[in-house]
């Protein structure tokens, strides 16, 4: 075995708790995703680690389970994502983010975004430990971020006693997970075990938009930029017109009033429901300053750059 094989085995033996943990976390969005589809009689999508000989998890017993469970898996992956050395906080950043997106290019086949999408925001921030990152989100910890940009955890609006049950249930989740955490797991080639459903451009793509279109807080989606620039620049680079200051200029367009376009750019597609909301958003601009009009004309270029 020579320095390079011998590298790479250490690497992958420091990665072994973070792998398992985000295992775990991609079990509990595939349980989330399964439960928010089939509320809106969506297509089933493909499954990574559902139903693995790694599964070991028991079937949410409620709807807000399968909400708490991803919350308590976030902060389980900001634990297991702590290393000593910066060179194995590159190396694992770069191969959990990765994978993330690969796992949420199966979502390119649904066309709504919703709690799932958000996930991505907690994770990230679990993966990377960016202080920096919990600051531009508002939060102390990943767990906030999880409350306030995926929904508040239901224990906060249940009865004491109800309260009671649903920490008891998340936590004999979470020691299940720790027992599970503790058996070793064979990886396949590579350092993680993967969970790719896609391309990791698509499931950029699909990121970028899903934050945009669901936040008017602009902060994820910069958080979320600034995290792929860094760690996966080769992702971020395909598109250069998505950049922080074209992120700006459109939640600035948000912020007057007009939907988002994607002239020029792969941050969003229009559709033909668009044009009813440009037109009553052309009106009210026009109304406040007071200006007369007998007729509005809409007309949009797109790009769309492969």
């Amino acid at each position: 075995m020579d320095n390079k094989q011998r590298q790479i085995g250490g690497i992958q033996a420091q990665l072994q708790s973070e792998n398992r943990v985000f295992d775990i976390t991609i079990i509990a969005l595939e349980r989330l995703e399964q439960l928010l589809n089939a509320e809106r009689n969506a297509q089933s999508l493909k499954q990574t680690a559902i139903g693995s000989e790694r599964d070991m998890h028991p079937e949410g017993r409620d709807r807000e389970s399968y909400f708490l469970e991803p919350a308590l898996q976030c902060n389980n992956l900001y634990m297991a994502a702590r290393y000593d050395d910066p060179e194995v906080i590159d190396i694992a950043a770069e191969s959990f983010l990765k994978d993330l997106l690969e796992w949420y290019a199966g979502r390119e086949l649904l066309d709504y975004y919703d709690e799932v999408d958000a996930c991505v925001i907690p994770i990230i921030a679990a993966i990377t430990r960016s202080s920096d990152a919990l600051a531009s989100l508002g939060c102390g910890s990943v767990f906030d971020v999880f409350q306030k940009y995926v929904m508040t955890t239901p224990i906060d609006k249940k009865s004491s006693d109800d309260g009671y049950e649903q920490t008891r249930e998340g936590v004999t989740a979470w020691i299940i997970g720790q027992h599970y955490a503790g058996k070793p797991m064979d990886l396949p080639d590579g350092f993680i075990l993967p969970h790719k459903r896609g391309d990791v451009v698509d499931g950029y793509k699909r990121i970028i938009t899903a934050m945009t279109i669901m936040f008017d807080n602009i902060a994820p989606v910069k958080v979320f930029y600034q995290i792929i620039k860094r760690h996966l620049p080769e992702v971020s680079q395909q598109y250069p017109d998505i950049n922080e200051a074209e992120i700006e200029k459109l939640y600035l367009r948000k912020s007057q009033g007009f939907p988002i376009e994607s002239k020029n750019s792969n941050i969003s597609e229009i559709n033909a429901d668009i044009y009813p909301l440009l037109d009553k958003a052309v009106k009210d601009v026009l109304a406040k300053n007071n200006m007369d009009f007998s007729e509005i004309n809409i007309a949009i270029n797109i790009t769309i750059k492969k």
